[in-house]
Formats: structure tokens, sequence, C-alpha cells
């Protein structure tokens, strides 16, 4: 079976994510939402069969209950003697909740890659795990590669930002 056929990841992830050897983005989602704390070693430590197992696991809603996303992810840590989730030491940030305007940092990786800004409106229409990828994406204060790749997957205007010659 493709990495993609069942899974929550997105094309752009999929060479980065090294076969499932990094944490993928709907995993990270998930972790934010019971904000929990999952390490490399933790997630590599899982057979890979489970992690693709994990990568189609539902999408946690505000309202979601998270006991059973984490309650299944502690037992397989277990299983595979990982130790165990920890919590965050800080709130996750939640700036891709926000719709009604674009976060400071996602306007900064477009300016990186010379692309026009996403819109407020723009912004506010995206599904929410749309808005939190590329919220994750921005964190760096260098371009990162895989937020043009996602901004190209998710339909956005990718043009580069046009100035005018006098």
């Amino acid at each position: 079976m493709p990495l993609h056929a069942q899974s929550q990841i997105f094309e752009f992830e999929i060479a980065s994510s090294e076969n499932l050897n990094y944490i993928p983005m709907c995993i990270r989602f998930n972790l934010d939402r019971c904000k929990l704390r999952l390490t490399l070693a933790q997630w590599q430590a899982l057979a890979y069969q489970e992690r693709l197992e994990f990568t189609t696991y539902p999408l946690l809603g505000a309202g979601d209950s998270v006991d059973g996303f984490a309650q299944v992810l502690a037992e397989r840590l277990a299983s595979a003697q990982a130790g165990e989730l920890a919590p965050m030491a800080e709130t996750p940030d939640m700036a891709w909740a926000c719709t009604e305007h674009a976060p400071s940092a996602l306007l900064r990786q477009c300016t990186l890659h010379h692309l026009a800004p996403i819109s407020d409106p723009v912004w506010g229409h995206l599904p929410e795990f749309q808005r939190y990828v590329l919220s994750k994406l921005s964190r760096r204060s260098s371009a990162n590669h895989d937020f043009l790749a996602a901004v190209r997957e998710f339909g956005l205007p990718a043009g580069p930002i046009v100035t005018k010659s006098y």
C-alpha cells in the first residue's frame, strides 16, 4: 500500500518524512491537541506498521476527547519499551486556530519565498488542518522548502510578488 493511500499525509511530506522516519503533521496535530510530547526516538521505536496506522487516526477536533489517541499511543510506546509520553512543557502555539487574520510568521514565510501574502479571507477559509500545517511550517526564521510545497499542494496562490518598475 502506498504511504499516502489511506493516511492523512500530504504529498509534500512523503519525501521529507523519509518513509515515516520523521513525525508527520497529522501526528503532530493530534499531539498538540492532546498537549503531549513525543520524541523522535519514541516515534522511531514504533514498528513501521504502527506508525502507518497512526497516520490514519482521525484528526482530533477542538471538542473531541483526546483520551483514545493518547491511550493507544501510550500503550504502543509501552509495548515498544520506548518510554512514556510527556506533557508539553508549554502550551502549543495556536496561531492556526485564529481564522480572522493570517499569522505574522506565515506572512514572513511568504516574503522569504517571494510570494504574495496569503490574504486574511483566504486564510480564514482554509481547513483547520491546512492552517495548522502552514503555521507549523512557518516557525523557522529562514525559508522552509516544505512551506512552498504545502502552499502549492493546498492550491493557494503561489505567484511571485509583482513589483512595478518605472
